[in-house]
């Protein structure tokens, strides 16, 4: 019994490491430095979400877009993605996660 708990154990805490190490790497744009190539991982889901989940994947907010954060005022981003600036409220940024690439 002894080693099947100490097993038990090892197992959680692998797990447990995982997490903590996806969890290091994906950070929310409103998170991200200045002029820094980001890709984004996923969109969480937003309230109304149907009208704003499809228009931000219209303006390519999409999974796997390159985004960069070229200025910031009081958590209001502009970033530049596919060629394009756009202004994006805090409220969505930070539902946005994203990866340094």
């Amino acid at each position: 019994m002894i080693i099947e708990f100490k097993y038990c154990k090892i197992s959680l805490n692998l797990v447990f490491y995982k997490k903590l190490e996806v969890g290091v790497k994906m950070l929310s744009l409103v998170m991200a430095p200045l002029n820094v190539d980001f890709r984004i991982v996923r969109v969480k889901s937003l309230k109304n979400s149907n009208v704003t989940e499809s228009h931000l994947a219209n303006l390519g907010f999409v999974r796997g877009a390159i985004v960069k954060v070229l200025n910031e005022n009081d958590g209001n981003l502009i970033v530049s993605i596919k060629g394009a600036r756009v202004a994006i409220g805090k409220d969505i940024a930070k539902k946005i996660m994203v990866e340094e690439m």
